[in-house]
């Protein structure tokens, strides 16, 4: 199939192919309704439309590959496909037939004929779904007091208007990121343990917070609500130079605690202020001492390591912090007169920036330190693979052919697991068993 999937599922979803998943989501809220009458009156009419969007979200991958092929089939009876891969030439084609397809009544019950795997999977997925929903909405209700007067200042959350869900990594069961709008406000749901969220707000409270910005924390057992960041653009000529400033004492802060992966998609330009959005590698596990043989090494345990340099916009072609080989996330520079600026003419402003972070880290490292123990027990996450990796996995245990039998997705898996074995056959060998399982593939 060569057009892009993503693509086929924004068709899916208008032409209305989909429909049967959002049905679906609306039952699972409605077993929720039921056990939770409360949920009634918190969640508005909106936010259950959303919510059911959400499960339409986290399904439609799983049937996007399937319903391409039935929207072949239709394709062909009407003598309109022109080769056997659906291509962008095939588009006005293709909506047609979708349109035609949404109005099959049992559209489900054929693909889930032909790809018996399917009912096995979004039945997993389903009860995924509300567990981390039920757990969603009764943490919320049970903080909704410590959230409206951290994040908001006291102002009530009366009702729940938006909640985003689905459309984010799914991690550990189901569990994923949530954005969630009340009357009162937009906030986030972190559903994992937030001990370095809580330490990132601290220590920016105490020495940095004339230059960073941080979210504020709202910590649970196992999970948290944050507050939300916006990128904010700048107003003033001369505020480009103090973000370069200030990013360069972020970079330095990273540095001295050892920050892994602080790439430029976790951090956000809030204003004059760059502001961490990720912090699951705020704290590294990784050993400290430098190996003088290996150069690599070295090198990732020095400022590359961190991953959070500014980059240049338009110097493309190096594999290097300053200068990426894809299109740039642009949420971590600055934005004046409407556009993205880059470091060009800021790099000295930048390393200013840096000593001036080194120093304060050196200065405050008797009263980092005794911060830090109270952090010990935080969960840090240890980055093996890209989670575009994990995405490459899921997409190709949901095509046709890994769908038919369990023994069509050994043979996917099989060959999946050559990029583990070719980077770390010998050191990570539990990583290849834990891909194996197919229980472990779909969430």
């Amino acid at each position: 199939m060569a057009m892009d999937p993503i693509l086929l599922q924004k068709i899916f979803k208008e032409r209305g192919c989909f429909n049967f998943l959002k049905k679906a989501g609306a039952e699972v809220l409605q077993q929720l309704k039921e056990k939770y009458p409360a949920l009634k009156d918190f969640l508005t009419d909106s936010a259950k439309a959303d919510f059911c969007e959400g499960y339409e979200k986290r399904n439609q991958f799983l049937y996007t590959h399937s319903t391409a092929t039935e929207l072949q089939e239709i394709l062909a009876e009407h003598g309109l496909l022109k080769s056997t891969l659906l291509t962008g030439t095939d588009l006005p084609a293709i909506e047609r037939a979708a349109s035609e397809l949404a109005e099959i009544p049992d559209i489900k019950e054929r693909i889930c004929q032909k790809y018996p795997l399917i009912v096995e999977y979004e039945e997993r997925i389903r009860n995924n779904f509300y567990s981390m929903a039920e757990q969603l909405f009764c943490r919320l209700i049970a903080d909704k007091e410590r959230i409206s007067q951290k994040l908001f200042d006291g102002r009530p959350i009366i009702q729940v208007t938006g909640i985003s869900m689905g459309a984010g990594d799914a991690h550990r069961h189901g569990q994923m990121v949530t954005k969630i709008s009340t009357d009162a406000g937009t906030f986030y749901y972190k559903p994992h343990d937030c001990g370095l969220d809580a330490f990132c707000e601290e220590i920016i409270e105490k020495w940095f917070s004339d230059c960073l910005t941080a979210a504020k924390v709202v910590e649970g057992e196992g999970y948290a609500f944050v507050s939300e960041l916006l990128r904010q653009e700048l107003t003033d000529k001369n505020d480009i130079g103090t973000y370069f400033y200030n990013f360069g004492v972020m970079a330095a802060m990273f540095h001295g605690l050892g920050s892994r992966d602080m790439h430029q998609e976790n951090v956000m330009a809030c204003g004059k202020k760059p502001a961490v959005v990720d912090v699951e590698t705020f704290l590294s596990a990784q050993k400290s001492l430098i190996e003088p043989e290996n150069l690599t090494y070295a090198l990732n345990c020095s400022v590359v390591g961190i991953g959070s340099f500014p980059f240049r916009i338009h110097k493309m072609g190096f594999l290097s912090a300053f200068h990426l080989t894809q299109q740039p996330v642009l949420n971590s520079l600055p934005l004046f007169d409407g556009k993205a600026v880059d470091i060009d003419g800021y790099e000295q402003t930048f390393l200013q920036g840096f000593r001036e972070g080194y120093e304060r880290m050196i200065k405050h490292r008797d009263e980092v330190e005794p911060l830090l123990a109270t952090h010990l027990n935080s969960v840090v996450r240890n980055v093996r693979l890209n989670t575009t990796y994990y995405y490459y996995i899921y997409r190709n245990l949901c095509m046709t052919t890994a769908l038919s039998s369990v023994e069509k997705q050994h043979e996917a898996l099989n060959q999946l697991r050559i990029p583990f074995a070719q980077n770390w056959e010998d050191k990570y060998e539990t990583i290849i068993n834990y891909e194996k399982e197919i229980n472990s593939q779909v969430h």
